[in-house]
C-alpha cells in the first residue's frame, strides 16, 4: 500500500520571492563587484571603482569600459605632443576598432573580467549570498 504525502505546508513562491527580489541582487551585484575587481584593468584604480550596481547587474560607467572590456584598442588615436614629448592622446569620438590587442598591465587583469570572475570567484560569491540570505 503506498503513502501519498501533501506539501502544501512549503510554499514555494514564498520561498523564490525571499531568494530573488531587488535586496539580494543588489547585494549579489555588490559582492560580485568586490571580487572581480582583481580582473578589471586598472592604472590609477579608477575602472574598477567606476561602477553602478542595480539587482542582478553591475555597469560600469567610465567612458572607455566596453574598450578595455573588450580587449581591443580602438582609434584613431593621435598623440598629443608638446616640446617633441607626447603628453596624452586626443581620439574623434567616433572610434573604430583597430584589430590590436590592449595590454593590461595588471597582473590578473584581463578582457571579459567576468568570466574569470565566474571560474574562480563564484564559491566565494555564493557562500557570501547565502550567508546573506540565512539573515534575512
Amino acid at each position: 500500500m503506498g503513502v501519498t504525502i501533501r506539501t502544501e505546508g512549503f510554499n514555494a513562491q514564498k520561498t523564490t520571492d525571499r531568494i530573488i527580489n531587488d535586496s539580494v541582487g543588489t547585494f549579489m551585484a555588490e559582492t560580485t563587484a568586490k571580487h572581480m575587481r582583481k580582473y578589471v584593468p586598472e592604472d590609477a584604480g579608477i575602472l574598477a571603482t567606476s561602477y553602478i550596481t542595480r539587482p542582478f547587474e553591475i555597469e560600469y560607467t567610465q567612458p572607455y569600459a566596453h574598450y578595455m572590456f573588450e580587449g581591443e584598442v580602438y582609434g584613431p588615436n593621435y598623440p598629443i605632443i608638446s616640446d617633441g614629448v607626447v603628453m596624452g592622446w586626443y581620439s574623434p569620438s567616433k572610434k573604430f576598432p583597430t584589430g590590436k590587442k590592449i595590454k593590461y598591465t595588471k597582473p590578473l587583469a584581463q578582457s571579459h573580467w567576468d568570466v574569470p570572475t565566474q571560474k574562480n570567484q563564484s564559491r566565494k560569491i555564493a557562500s557570501e549570498v547565502t550567508g546573506y540570505l540565512k539573515r534575512l
